[in-house]
């Protein structure tokens, strides 16, 4: 018997220095001073997790069939008091995905009794607020906001 094994087509691709500069710049100037602004705090720029937990979730995505991980940008409500310092602040949600017979991408849900979850991580420690010591890190961006002064992201 012949086994054929599938391979993954790279969505993605490794980046160098200069376009890690350069992206993460960009965001900081044309998104992230408005959305800080606009929800009246510094907004968070990174969402951390360990290599352990990425490890874990592949291993429950792929148990339950999974093929892929999709990254979805949201924010927390304005209300969120599990954490009360990432209310209205941006933060990463991690789906687990199939693909179907189409080749589409779709959602993985698990059964829990009656209801389905979908496979979904995040609630990952976010920085702002959460950040470690030190103001100035490599990759600091000192943004000009007009009449509004400076601010270094």
């Amino acid at each position: 018997m012949n086994t054929i094994a599938k391979k993954s087509v790279n969505a993605g691709k490794f980046l160098s220095n200069d376009q890690v500069s350069s992206l993460l710049t960009t965001y900081k100037q044309d998104r992230w001073v408005d959305n800080s602004e606009k929800i009246g705090k510094e907004d968070s720029l990174t969402a951390s997790v360990s290599i352990e937990e990425l490890e874990t979730l592949i291993e429950r995505i792929k148990l339950h069939g999974g093929d892929g991980v999709r990254f979805h940008f949201a924010s927390y409500p304005e209300d969120y008091t599990p954490v009360p310092e990432f209310a209205g602040r941006q933060t990463v949600v991690l789906i687990g995905t199939r693909k179907n017979n189409e080749g589409a991408n779709k959602e993985i849900y698990m059964s829990e009794g009656k209801e389905a979850r979908i496979l979904a991580y995040g609630d990952m420690p976010l920085c702002p607020p959460f950040c470690g010591s030190g103001f100035f890190k490599k990759g600091a961006v000192l943004i000009d906001r007009g009449d509004k002064g400076m601010v270094v992201a």
